[in-house]
């Protein structure tokens, strides 16, 4: 599934969970000529409050609608000038609003859901839980939060500026202090978007134990999508990074304007990672890899780019040399060895003049020293002359 088609489908998800939680509140809406209301275990039905034997539902303010009237041990309660609880089909949850409609209504829904609640606080905030199985879905400020599936949170902090804040599969946590949107579809994936006071922030996260994080990142894009991977800007204004794959890292830190990128056919997208680190106008790409590694430090205006399995860092491959080396190495050896097996097989004079030659002839024969050469033909000499004076003495004898 390819990058566009996830952001797609999340933006479709999220567009039918706002329609559902805007649909809720505006049918929960109707009753609204009535002050204050309050009605418990089907007990004083009417004026904007509805209640069934096992729930309650409480209505504080001009125009409150609390209604728990298909609510199993649970309850509504809507506090505000306009604001509207709404739990129905629910099993132990509820729906909490808190707000004045001076701009427009607080609404907080539940549908279909066990042991789930939504809590809305302030103008013009909704929250909603579609179905849900212990899920929790809190708005605070102007926007919209939704859940839908089992074991989902979700938490949008407004401080102006639109926002939309969902969480969906099973599992999931999505958290955001700011505006922009988040839309988090799968399974035990994170997404946060801390940015308060900055300007929209896109959040989009998918698959399995994958997480996004924007953490001070002014108008910044982040999709994490795959299995284990991750998106993260820290502190860098019009960054987009995108990680798809498995065990894929696309990661910005302290730098604008940059885009960094770890994507490519699944399931080859493997452990690819892009780092971005104090430089701005940057590219920096990864993948598919498997094991590529791009990145870009200290430099401004640059691309960085690691297809296959390896390390690029500024455009130098720390582990490229190290074969050629070895290699260069390899070589010097083999050459000094051919050399001494050159020099101890090189043919002696007789060899070369076509003679054979016995082993003992291959023999190195040291030279002999002037000294001892003298002191040899000095007692030859003399052992000579002692044996010409022993034949003559006994030829003497002879004679006599």
């Amino acid at each position: 599934m390819s990058m566009n088609q996830v952001g797609a489908k999340g933006g479709i998800l999220l567009s039918a969970l706002v329609s559902s939680a805007l649909a809720v509140g505006s049918v929960s809406e109707a009753p609204t000529s009535h002050a204050s209301c309050f009605s418990a275990f089907g007990i004083g039905n009417g004026n904007g409050c509805t209640s069934n034997l096992t729930s309650i539902a409480i209505g504080i303010g001009n125009g409150a609608v609390a209604n728990s009237s298909t609510t199993f041990f649970g309850g509504a309660i809507g506090i505000g000038n306009g604001a509207v609880a709404n739990s129905s089909t629910t099993f132990f949850g509820g729906a909490i609003a808190f707000g004045n409609y001076a701009s427009a209504a607080a609404a907080a829904s539940t549908a279909f859901s066990l042991l789930s609640f939504t809590i809305a606080l302030g103008d013009n905030a909704k929250a909603l839980a579609f179905p849900s199985i212990l899920s929790m879905a809190v708005q605070v400020g102007e926007g919209v939060t939704t859940t839908l599936g089992a074991l989902n949170y979700a938490l949008g902090i407004s401080t102006g500026g639109t926002q939309t804040t969902g969480a969906a599969g099973i599992g999931n946590v999505s958290v955001q202090y700011g505006p922009g949107n988040i839309v988090n579809i799968g399974s035990m994936n994170f997404a946060f978007g801390i940015n308060p006071g900055g300007t929209t922030q896109s959040i989009t996260v998918g698959g399995l134990g994958s997480l996004a994080l924007n953490l001070l990142g002014d108008a910044s894009t982040l999709i994490a999508q795959g299995i284990f991977s991750s998106g993260v800007n820290v502190m860098g204004k019009h960054v987009m990074a995108v990680a798809e794959g498995v065990l894929s890292n696309a990661i910005n830190y302290m730098g604008n304007d940059n885009k960094i990128t770890v994507w490519g056919s699944l399931p080859n997208t493997t452990a690819s990672w892009a780092f971005n680190l104090f430089g701005s106008g940057n590219t920096v790409k990864a993948g598919p890899g498997p094991f590529a590694v791009a990145v870009s430090f200290l430099q401004d205006l640059a691309t960085v780019i690691k297809s296959s399995p390896g390390i690029n860092i500024n455009g130098f491959a720390p582990f490229a040399a190290a074969p050629a080396a070895s290699s260069k190495r390899s070589s010097v050896v083999a050459a000094v060895s051919n050399g001494s097996s050159e020099e101890t097989s090189a043919p002696t004079a007789a060899t070369a003049s076509g003679k054979k030659t016995s082993p003992q002839s291959t023999r190195a024969i040291a030279p002999k020293r002037p000294g001892t050469s003298s002191a040899s033909s000095a007692s030859g000499t003399k052992s000579a002359n002692s044996s010409t004076s022993g034949a003559t003495g006994k030829k003497n004898a002879r004679q006599r």
